[in-house]
Parts: C-alpha cells; sequence; structure tokens
C-alpha cells in the first residue's frame, strides 16, 4: 500500500507598513477660523489613527472632531484659538508604526530686520523699513517718541506685504527723536525703535549757550586794551558781537560765522 502525500502551501497576505502619501504640512492660519489638518495615508488595512498634540492623545470631542475616510485621515477644529498652536502629530498603527509631525501654530508676529538708527543732514529724506513676520492681517503704526505719526506732507507710513516703512520728508533738528514701529495682529503687538538724528543743530546750541559768551567778554577786554595803546583806534568804529550776531553771521559768511565752524 502506498501513501500519497500532497503539499498545499498556505500563503498569507503580505502585511503593508502603513506609510504616508501626501505628509502633513506647516500652517499658518487666524485666531477664530476653521482649521482641517489633513493627509492621506496606505498601508494594509486595519489601520489605528492617532493623533497628538504636543504628545498628548486627542479625543474626539466638542473641541476637535476626528475624521477617517478612505485613505483620509484629519483632524478638524470648529474655532481656533490660542490655545491651539503647537506641535500636532499622527500616528498610524498596523504592524509597523510611523509618524509624520505638523507644527499647526498662529506664529506670533516678530521682526525679522529691524529699522536701522540713522543720522541725517537738515532738509534731507529719511527711510525706516523693517520686516516681520506673523499671522495676517496686520496693522502697523510709527511713533515719534510717544507720539503717533499719521501720513501727511512731513512724512508717509507704509506696509507692503510684511514689509513697513515710515518715509520723513524735509528733516529739520526738531525731528531727532526716537521712532518705533508696532505691528499688531489676532495674536497681540511687538513693537520695535529707532534713533534719528539730524546734524548741524549741537554746535549752534553750544555757541549760543557758553562760546559767545566768552567771545563777547574778550571782544571787550581787546577793545579796552587796544585803545589804550593806540588812540587812533578811537574814532574806528567797535563792534562787539551779541550771541544773535554770531548765529545770524554763520549764515554771512563774516569772520565771526568763520571762527564759529572753527570752534565747532
Amino acid at each position: 500500500m502506498s501513501n500519497y502525500f500532497l503539499m498545499i502551501p498556505l500563503v498569507t497576505e503580505q502585511v503593508i507598513a502603513p506609510s504616508f502619501i501626501k505628509s502633513l504640512v506647516d500652517m499658518q492660519e487666524i485666531l477664530g477660523s476653521f482649521v482641517q489638518i489633513c493627509c492621506k495615508i496606505s498601508g494594509s488595512l486595519p489601520i489605528s489613527v492617532e493623533w497628538q498634540k504636543d504628545g498628548t492623545k486627542i479625543s474626539s470631542g466638542v473641541k476637535h472632531k476626528l475624521i477617517q475616510q478612505d485613505n483620509n485621515v484629519s483632524i478638524e477644529i470648529e474655532q481656533l484659538e490660542r490655545s491651539d498652536a503647537g506641535s500636532y502629530s499622527c500616528k498610524l498603527t498596523n504592524a509597523t508604526v510611523l509618524s509624520n509631525v505638523i507644527v499647526c501654530a498662529i506664529l506670533h508676529q516678530s521682526f525679522v530686520t529691524l529699522p536701522e538708527s540713522q543720522a541725517a543732514l537738515p532738509n534731507g529724506t529719511v527711510r525706516f523699513k523693517g520686516t516681520f513676520k506673523g499671522t495676517p492681517p496686520f496693522t502697523v503704526k510709527w511713533f515719534k517718541d510717544k507720539t503717533e505719526l499719521m501720513t501727511g506732507p512731513t512724512c508717509f507710513t507704509g506696509l507692503e506685504g510684511q514689509s513697513c516703512f515710515l518715509e520723513l520728508y524735509s528733516v529739520g533738528v526738531t525731528q531727532s527723536g526716537v521712532y518705533s514701529c508696532q505691528v499688531s495682529n489676532d495674536a497681540g503687538s511687538v513693537r520695535c525703535s529707532a534713533d534719528l538724528t539730524v546734524k548741524g543743530s549741537t554746535c549752534i546750541f553750544y555757541i549760543n549757550s557758553c562760546v559767545a559768551v566768552f567771545i563777547s567778554h574778550m571782544h571787550r577786554w581787546l577793545k579796552r586794551v587796544i585803545l589804550s595803546h593806540f588812540p587812533s583806534f578811537l574814532q574806528s568804529e567797535w563792534h562787539s558781537p551779541s550771541e544773535n550776531d554770531l548765529v545770524q553771521t554763520r549764515h554771512q559768511g563774516h569772520r565771526w560765522g568763520q571762527l564759529q565752524d572753527i570752534i565747532c
């Protein structure tokens, strides 16, 4: 009697590890808006999906809605709040665990490029410019010291994308000071500042307050000495400069104006 054995191989279905066809991406969203974080997956079913925020598991509820349909998985946030900013991860499981991380944040605005302090000549044009990042829409305000600046004959404020600028026309001494730019959005505000120095006034100030008095006294003393030794000078016309003379002659090109320039 012969025995025959029939070998029937048992082929088991190959388990394909889950993977992402469309990965998660970084997002910038506006407070109060509807947000959907989604991705596409593949792999052998069933696939278990778990969402986490900053390492903490998210459950479907009033705040978050978890959706899995065919090869699309997503998490929906009905009304975005500041507390929703963070790192979101999607974890897929069947035989292997894969994960991907997305940063879904309301980015607080911050300056990338700060306006630079400047020194300018009188009657010149000055331009301050800065660039920033964050979630639009933005509101930009410029200040001189604590006074807000508005576009007008002497200045112009502008916003181009994520760049803000301030132009000052025909600057004078009184426009020297600290200029600040404030950028605001729904997440808050940030502020930076730069200094403006308009040259050409400090020299006159010190001459008026100090040097002019000294020169005036010296001029009177020299007058007395010279006239006491050279009486012929009595017929000469002698003029002692006042503080106003020193300031005026700066623009008239007289000798006292030249002396003032040398002292400066």
